[in-house]
């Protein structure tokens, strides 16, 4: 059915109404109603003034602590080798096994170990790069990796575009840092889905249940994650696409805010709205995933303050208030609900103040989301969509036939209401220093049967699992998923937090509290 609606809706004559009824049910019928003022510049991120711009080649404020691994290390109790050995074999296990989680589109099996070889012997030089010196970590298909192809979860791209012939800005950053790449981590096809399921590459299945959804798009990273296979990942997020896999996963995820870590040598899918990030099991590997991931990569984007961790220990949230609107915050199943408010009071306890605010029109809010996004992952498709188009998914086609049916009074419309929700939240956050959510509204979802053959279009189920997302996309703030408990059936359950920009370490520092 998915296939043939694909098809139907890229026809002449039918395509048109099968698109409009999408437009219509989706509600972009209803927004081109709406009278608005002309926006004429797009805010693409919060303009924040930098007083502490970070400077080529300096490293952070404060001490970048170690993950286990790490530490294992520096005790000698391990060896890179050994571990890397290790974890590559449990992969390799894993994608033999017929219900395995199976995250990986390519592992790195020769380059892994000879740079797990180098690091055995810079431990034992007594010369470790850092804290991430031989730590085994996999990259979301969306960014480069020299000598192999960057799919961005397609089956053709990668064929097209050929191998890459340099490492991009954040792998280059993790090389330099000793960090072992066991390989590249599948993407929902073009980040366009939360299911994880993706034909071309293979159904990324939940490491806690294999027959529910990891989430998505960066499906494999947060699954790798979740499985214990590496303690740390790479994934990108322009609509949810770090913290929804997390959450489900049951791990931490961090989106960050808009220009801490360098895109360059990505696939530039949604610019505006995409940010990348780390995914973490533990919450000192995260802060140093985070550490080694950041700053700029040139001159020219040199200009985001230095990221501070000398306060990122400090559990004490005495002097914090927290923004929750309750209709919202309670818009989710019960048990998530229950599990959120069981985290919630965990910070009220230890000091944070609760500050009831309003955030209207959340649906204007899902909208120019969808437009925006929708129009750049269109845009970004266009040296080879009208030749390849019918070489995406079911579910990816779908989604493109309809971004083709958004046009630029579109655009003006959504760029409108993104400039109202930019002036909103930036008015929160005059009274409070975060707002909390359930991370998504529901569990993992199980996988419908023939969907990992043919792809999943499910309005019902991705309402759900992206109904907390949007505002830090459109604004550019970074937010976080911290695993805060189970359902009845052990799916993991994520508590959601967005701050101001560049305050990560508050988003760190509340995970602390909860990990505690």
């Amino acid at each position: 059915m998915l296939r043939l609606v694909a098809r139907l809706s890229e026809t002449p004559l039918i395509g048109r109404i099968v698109v409009a009824e999408m437009l219509r049910n989706t509600g972009i019928k209803r927004m081109r109603k709406e009278n608005v003022e002309v926006v004429e510049e797009p805010i693409t991120h919060w303009k924040v003034d930098i007083a502490t711009p970070w400077n080529l080649g300096e490293q952070v404020i404060g001490e970048v602590p170690m993950g286990m691994i790490a530490k294992a290390y520096h005790r000698g109790d391990a060896d890179p080798t050994e571990v890397v050995s290790d974890a590559l074999l449990q992969l390799k296990a894993d994608e033999e096994d017929a219900m395995g989680i199976h995250p990986m589109v390519y592992i790195f099996q020769e380059s892994a170990m000879a740079e797990a070889a180098a690091s055995s012997q810079r431990y034992q030089d007594g010369k470790p790069l850092g804290p991430l010196d031989g730590v085994p970590m996999v990259i979301k298909d969306v960014m480069n990796t020299a000598g192999v192809p960057t799919c961005s979860g397609t089956g053709f791209i990668g064929g097209i575009q050929g191998s890459a012939e340099s490492d991009g800005a954040v792998v280059a950053k993790l090389r330099a840092a000793g960090v072992v790449i066991l390989g590249k981590s599948i993407s929902h096809e073009l980040g366009m889905g939360v299911f994880g399921i993706n034909p071309n590459h293979g159904t990324v299945r939940n490491p806690v249940n294999q027959s529910r959804m990891s989430g998505g798009s960066s499906s494999g990273s947060a699954a790798a994650v979740g499985a214990g296979f590496v303690p740390l990942a790479y994934g990108t997020d322009g609509g949810g696409s770090i913290r929804i896999p997390s959450s489900l996963c049951g791990v931490l995820g961090l989106k960050t805010t808009h220009g801490r870590i360098s895109g360059d040598g990505g696939s530039g899918l949604c610019p505006s709205v995409g940010q990348s990030g780390p995914i973490a099991s533990e919450l000192d590997d995260l802060i140093c995933g985070l550490a080694m991931m950041s700053g700029p990569h040139s001159e020219s984007d040199a200009t985001q303050p230095r990221l501070d961790l000398s306060n990122v220990e400090n559990l004490d949230l005495s002097q914090i208030k927290i923004g929750i609107y309750r209709p919202w915050f309670e818009h989710a199943d019960d048990e998530v609900v229950k599990a959120c408010k069981e985290g919630l009071d965990t910070l009220l306890k230890a000091g944070a103040e609760l500050v009831e605010i309003e955030i209207p029109n959340l649906d204007k809010v899902r909208l120019a989301h969808l437009t925006t996004i929708s129009r750049e992952m269109l845009s970004s498709q266009s040296s080879w969509f009208d030749s390849k188009r019918r070489q995406y998914g079911g579910d990816i086609r779908v989604s493109l036939a309809m971004a083709k049916g958004l046009n630029e009074s579109d655009d003006i419309i959504a760029r409108s209401f993104r400039h109202n929700i930019v002036n909103h939240t930036m008015g929160l956050f005059d009274n409070v220093d975060l707002i909390i959510t359930p991370t998504t509204g529901c569990t993992a979802p199980p996988i419908p049967k023939g969907a990992e053959v043919n792809g999943l279009s499910d309005l019902a189920t991705l309402s759900a699992l992206m109904r907390f997302m949007h505002i830090p996309n459109l604004t550019g703030q970074p937010a976080i998923t911290i695993p805060v408990g189970s359902d009845k059936a052990g799916l993991p359950i994520g508590l959601h937090l967005m701050a101001r920009p560049w305050e990560e370490v508050l988003l760190l520092r509340c995970a602390g509290v909860l990990q505690e």
